[in-house]
């Protein structure tokens, strides 16, 4: 169980910091990213694939092979429209 850091890109390309621990489960990442980026609909993207709270939420950041300075990506699903 480790500390890391890891970068959260937005839309614009974007990075924060966040400091996270490897021992969190996916759940606990993506309430961070709810509090950063507010609520709704979140697409989480790590290397090539989606992050999923249905299929991942409770794997640990360690399981998900996250590592020190990795780069997540974090879209914002725009809600209503005209």
């Amino acid at each position: 169980m480790s500390n890391l850091t890891i970068r959260v890109e937005d839309m614009n390309g974007q990075q924060r910091t966040l400091q996270v621990n490897s021992s969190w489960t996916y759940a606990q990442l993506h309430n961070q990213f709810q509090q950063m980026f507010g609520q709704g609909e979140l697409s989480v993207i790590f290397g090539n694939k989606y992050l999923s709270i249905g299929t991942q939420g409770a794997a640990t950041l360690e399981q998900l092979r996250l590592t020190n300075n990795c780069v997540i990506r974090v879209l914002q699903q725009m809600k209503g429209g005209f």
